[in-house]
């Protein structure tokens, strides 16, 4: 999720496209950056809308090629963001007057270094809403296909947060990942990759015609 500051950050953004400033504060535009983005929350929403009344207990397999290449664009989205090379000149009276009519008290500098923090945050977390889910799905496919006698009670592991995640088998024939499972993944997921969107087609609106 984007914090008060990156939302701050979009605004004065917006403000160098009011007052006509030829300096960037924001990296250039990237259409790998921006296609992949789109690509991305089409074939994450996609996937998640599949699986909207939950998925069937063990049925992890049909939806395992789908979870890998879903997950590889993100995480070249991801790692697109990170080394995009930040804007050399930061320092204008216009820069200067967008910050001084914005409600940040951050210095330019700063200012930037948030919004590419906030961009790349953003792709990370929608990354880590498809990984959570597919670790759900995957540990319940292996208890639900585990042979009888020797089929565990719960499979814990710790997510991308540090956190200890622990899931219980579901009922024969029940659904795991269940709705909620997949209503939670959604949320974080979709917040995520329309703010990363948002950003990217904000800075070619910036950029306007050469």
């Amino acid at each position: 999720m984007l914090n008060k500051t990156a939302s701050k950050s979009f605004a004065c953004l917006l403000g160098i496209g009011l007052i006509g400033c030829t300096i960037q504060l924001a990296p250039a535009p990237s259409d790998k950056i921006l296609e992949e983005s789109q690509s991305s929350l089409i074939d994450g929403l996609t996937l998640l809308d599949s699986m909207k009344f939950g998925a069937p207990n063990g049925s992890y397999d049909s939806r395992k090629d789908t979870y890998s290449a879903l997950i590889g664009k993100l995480e070249s989205v991801a790692t697109l963001i990170e080394v995009r090379l930040s804007p050399a000149d930061i320092e204008s009276d216009a820069v200067k007057k967008i910050i001084e009519s914005s409600s940040s008290n951050l210095p330019a500098l700063e200012l930037t270094e948030a919004l590419e923090k906030a961009d790349h945050k953003a792709s990370l977390n929608a990354l880590g809403e498809i990984t959570y889910l597919q670790a759900i799905d995957k540990a319940c496919s292996s208890m639900a296909n585990a042979e009888e006698g020797i089929k565990p009670t719960s499979i814990s592991w710790t997510n991308s947060k540090g956190e200890k995640v622990e899931v219980k088998p579901a009922p024969k024939n029940g659904m795991c990942p269940t709705a909620g499972h997949v209503a939670i993944a959604k949320k974080g997921f979709t917040v995520s990759m329309q703010a990363v969107t948002f950003y990217e087609q904000l800075l070619f609106d910036l950029k306007g015609e050469e």
